[in-house]
């Protein structure tokens, strides 16, 4: 290249251009050739001798020069200022083009014109553009998010599709910028971990969430990898970020499941517990039952005989005192044990692993009073409020007893257990809905149902109980229980105000069916 000044009064013989391998001429301010040099003698296929007084446009037909040179000339020559541009010949070759102007008394009286083909550079350009064009196709082809910063001034350079689809920002916001698009929305509780690992220098991967800008979480496993450039000194990381959200809740579910098989073998326990409680229960209940008979029996015969006695002390008490304590003790005897015996059949029914079948007519009623006769304590601790509604004459449905029963009674534990304090209701009510259907509902008013657990509230292992016994079960097998027998499970819930739930179900179509007493 040419020294860079406008003084070049060296260059003006042909021998010392003609050490330039490249081609060289000068002319004056008009265009005129007053010297070229052997390289663009050669290069233009022209003697030298050949060249000199002549216009340039006249005789040089190549196209490295164009013809629109002679205004770039001008503008050397009015401005004394050096001018570079790049010209394409036939676009297979390149050329440089560099104009240096010569002064003599502050007036530009020559200009040189090197003549430099860059089109290896070119291609060199071209190639390298369309391997970082490949190598960006092949990054946003990739599923997990993808970028390139330059350490330590942590800069993003270079950012896939996948990454600004995660973290919902666009390319420009990201490459050039800081990190922080990044570190901003790792999970306020994972953050301090993350950072700790990272200052520690640990290459493993990394599993946390990010929050991104429409508020949802993501999980992210995050690898990444240090390229040290020797000649350049600079080392940048790679990093790619897996999104394993599904993974996540897959691997959560395949412990809720886990917990839940636990579960059910504790329940499956616990039946053949009750059924042998139960049986065991029934046995002295038995005998009380029958000793109540037997007493009460004799208490009837003795009596009359009592009676003639007015005199008679007992216990402390005159005998017509002492005749209505021991009448009402009979009488409370007795019905404790049938209240006992009632308990434990319904503990019997409901521990009975019984068969599929759904032909039983089912009253209503009947499953209210069992179920609120198994949860009595839970009601009763839970509310001072409990509100049961059967309407007359309401009518029978045909299904199973127990099956039925089992979703009444995980509907009415949900509401017990919902109530914050024992001044909030609950409240039965069985009631016609219209000619073709019978109506269940259970409402309560608890804290309600968020929204966004709503859609889900029916899904398996579903649970807003989660760490207080909720196993997530109870809901969906309860409505595959309700659609089993031809009816729905509906769940209305207002933030704030509680909960209901509807259980439909169809009436029978067979007139023998006679509404429940």
């Amino acid at each position: 290249m040419l020294p860079n000044t406008t003084n070049h009064t060296a260059l003006g013989d042909s021998n010392t251009i003609d050490a330039f391998d490249f081609p060289i001429l000068c002319v004056d301010r008009i265009g005129r050739i007053l010297i070229a040099n052997r390289a663009f003698a050669t290069h233009d296929d022209t003697e030298r001798s050949h060249l000199r007084g002549r216009f340039l446009q006249e005789n040089f037909h190549s196209a490295e020069i164009p013809a629109d040179y002679l205004p770039r000339l001008t503008y050397v020559v009015e401005t004394g200022k050096i001018l570079r541009y790049v010209v394409n010949a036939h676009t297979t070759r390149w050329f440089r083009i560099n104009m240096f102007p010569m002064s003599k008394h502050e007036r530009v009286e020559r200009v040189f014109i090197c003549v430099e083909e860059i089109s290896d550079i070119k291609r060199a350009e071209h190639a390298f553009r369309e391997s970082q064009e490949q190598l960006l196709q092949i990054t946003d082809a990739i599923n997990d998010a993808f970028c390139v910063m330059e350490l330590p001034v942590c800069r993003v350079i270079q950012a896939n599709r996948s990454f600004c689809e995660l973290f919902q920002t666009k390319e420009a916001d990201i490459v050039q910028a800081h990190m922080n698009v990044w570190a901003n929305a790792i999970h306020p509780d994972d953050y301090e971990r993350i950072s700790s690992l990272r200052r520690s220098g640990s290459t493993e991967p990394l599993e946390y969430r990010i929050q991104r800008r429409d508020g949802s979480l993501r999980w992210v496993k995050s690898h990444a990898y240090h390229i040290h450039s020797g000649k350049l000194g600079k080392i940048r990381s790679v990093s790619v970020l897996s999104d394993i959200t599904e993974e996540q809740l897959a691997r959560k579910e395949l412990h809720e499941r886990e917990r839940m098989l636990m579960q059910a073998d504790k329940l499956s326990s616990l039946g053949v517990m009750v059924a042998e409680l139960a049986h065991e229960v029934n046995n002295p209940n038995h005998l009380i039952g029958l000793n109540v008979e037997l007493l009460q029996g004799l208490l009837e015969e003795i009596i009359p005989h009592l009676d003639t006695l007015p005199e008679l002390q007992v216990a402390g008490m005159d005998w017509n005192q002492a005749r209505g304590e021991l009448l009402s003790l009979t009488k409370g005897i007795d019905s404790g044990s049938r209240r006992i015996q009632t308990l434990v059949d319904s503990l019997k029914h409901a521990a009975r692993d019984e068969k599929e079948g759904m032909d039983e007519i089912v009253s209503l009623k009947t499953v209210v009073a069992t179920v609120t006769l198994i949860t009595g304590s839970l009601l009763h601790k839970a509310t001072h409020h409990l509100e049961i509604i059967l309407e007359p004459n309401l009518p029978a449905v045909k299904g199973n007893q127990q099956q039925l029963e089992q979703v009444v009674l995980n509907l009415v534990t949900n509401a017990a257990q919902a109530l914050e304090n024992p001044e909030q209701a609950i409240r039965i009510h069985a009631r016609l809905h219209n000619p073709e259907t019978v109506e269940l509902m259970v409402a309560d008013e608890g804290p309600g149902i968020p929204r966004e657990f709503l859609a889900r509230i029916f899904n398996p292992f579903f649970t807003t109980k989660q760490g207080k016994g909720g196993t997530g079960l109870g809901l969906s097998i309860a409505q595959r229980i309700i659609q089993s027998h031809g009816g729905k499970l509906l769940l209305a819930s207002t933030e704030g105000k509680g909960t209901k739930a509807s259980i439909l179900l169809p009436v029978p179509d067979e007139t023998s069916i006679s509404p429940t007493e």
